[in-house]
């Protein structure tokens, strides 16, 4: 079997997460289809930059951590309840903040932990000699710029890797976990 003619996106990306791989989607637009973005949802990260106002929203409803019980206004009165915030709000509020971010601040959110805010590190303009970039570029094409048969002839490699792999469908797969806790004495 060659990895072009596994069926669809979502057994595409079982078998390379099954190989280990690790994919990272960047995206100006969130994906239409339905059954892509089931496909990636499985992956259960989410990282946001800065968004447009359309992909705020869809984000903030994947990310925003809403409270129903969240108070705007406490109570004027021993006999009155307090005026909560509607959770259409806290999810504009969400929005807005994404729309907002300032550059290399993002918003982390890994499936089952609340969203969190990060800086990414600076990072230099690199400046490298002549030999050394030459070096570089030799490597990326060698790597990445393959003629399609070697690219289906590493895929069909590593898929049958895969496929010869033995399997216990007893076993859950677990994509994240907390690291392992030892005991003290």
């Amino acid at each position: 079997m060659r990895f072009r003619d596994i069926g669809n996106a979502y057994a595409k990306l079982e078998v390379l997460r099954w190989l280990g791989f690790g994919i990272f989607v960047a995206d100006m637009v969130m994906i239409t289809s339905e059954r892509l973005t089931g496909a990636l949802e499985n992956c259960r990260l989410n990282i946001a930059f800065a968004l447009g106002r359309y992909s705020a929203v869809q984000q903030s409803r994947q990310i925003a951590a809403v409270d129903p019980f969240l108070l705007k206004e406490e109570p004027l009165t021993d006999t009155k309840h307090g005026q909560y915030v509607p959770i259409p709000e806290q999810s504009e509020s969400w929005a807005q903040d994404l729309m907002n971010l300032p550059q290399q601040v993002a918003h982390v959110k890994l499936h089952n932990e609340p969203a969190v805010k990060l800086k990414t590190l600076s990072v230099h303009d690199p400046s490298p000699g002549k030999e050394e970039l030459q070096s570089v570029l030799a490597m990326y094409r060698a790597r990445y710029q393959r003629s399609q048969n070697e690219a289906e002839a590493s895929a069909t490699q590593l898929s049958e890797a895969f496929l010869s792999a033995p399997v216990d469908a007893n076993r859950p797969y677990t994509l994240f976990s907390a690291p392992k806790r030892t005991r003290r004495n």
